[in-house]
């Protein structure tokens, strides 16, 4: 009888400790059923979304996209160990704009004043095509309050990105889509279309603002030597929108950068293989490598 108390005693605890694990961490099926917060930052308002516990990670989205183009599996990977933040940069989504000039460095003072905000001093950051570049900014602007940076999709150059967009914006819904994946590893997974997001809630003069804002910026092939953070570089071997080119540049000019290729893996990557990409994030994030630092 002691033995059969003491045998239901061990399965109990074991139920409740697996209860209390799984309301630690909720998988998250779709972005849009996270709460939208608002937050004013240098003359407009901008949405945002929090997610997880630890430390905190800033997901700084691309192009033409909202805060819900993030691949909902990715997100609920790295909210395991992460606090994940992510917005909508300004004029997209649930973030106003204002008639002030559109730039990539304005876009960065806004992820700044975010995270004065939310009283964040320091914080991870991964940026995505366009975001990857506003991360590169704040990376030589504040490196202080960057941990380590996570550049996705990244360039180091201006005309590669025009020319890509430029060859988008004349495709239609259908074949924009259609060329999202390589056609080999699509015809594969022909259900990734299912996973997509609907479409983005950013207007077509926000969008025609932001594509200024790109073409204006300025190349920082001269200045990625400075930058003394800790960073990895994400790129997919078929990325048709940031060449893998534009990846090998910036991982060779940072001094110290990790760079993970992805075979069969275009722009959209994240929606390929999000649980290995969120794995690669943490364990980049995990990782001393300053060696000096390790005992």
């Amino acid at each position: 009888m002691k033995k059969t108390v003491v045998y239901m005693f061990y399965i109990v605890w074991i139920l409740l400790f697996a209860g209390c694990a799984s309301q630690n961490h909720v998988s998250i099926k779709q972005l849009e059923t996270i709460p939208v917060l608002k937050a004013k930052v240098n003359g407009v308002e901008l949405g945002y979304r929090i997610v997880g516990k630890g430390s905190p990670i800033l997901m700084i989205i691309g192009y033409a996209c909202t805060m819900d183009a993030w691949d909902s599996q990715m997100i609920s990977e790295l909210s395991k160990k992460h606090r994940v933040i992510m917005f909508d940069n300004r004029g997209a989504g649930y973030s106003t704009i204002n008639k002030s000039k559109l730039t990539i460095s304005q876009m960065m003072l806004d992820a700044v004043q975010l995270l004065d905000v939310l009283t964040i001093e320091k914080t991870d950051v991964m940026g995505w095509s366009m975001g990857s570049i506003i991360a590169q900014e704040m990376l030589l602007a504040y490196p202080d309050r960057v941990g380590k940076a996570i550049l996705y999709s990244t360039s180091v150059d201006v005309e590669p990105v025009k020319k890509a967009l430029d060859s988008m914006a004349a495709l239609g819904k259908e074949e924009f889509r259609s060329r999202l994946f390589p056609n080999e590893w699509k015809t594969l997974n022909p259900e990734i279309y299912s996973r997509l997001p609907g479409n983005a809630n950013v207007s077509a003069e926000v969008v025609r603002r932001q594509y200024k804002a790109i073409v204006n910026w300025k190349s920082t092939r001269t200045k990625l030597k400075d930058i003394d953070n800790s960073v990895l570089i994400l790129s997919g071997e078929d990325d048709r929108v940031t060449p893998l080119d534009q990846s090998l540049a910036a991982s060779s000019l940072i001094p110290g950068a990790w760079l993970v290729r992805f075979k069969a893996a275009d722009h959209w990557m994240m929606y390929q293989a999000p649980t290995e990409i969120a794995k690669t994030v943490d364990f980049f994030l995990s990782t001393e490598q300053d060696l000096l630092l390790v005992k």
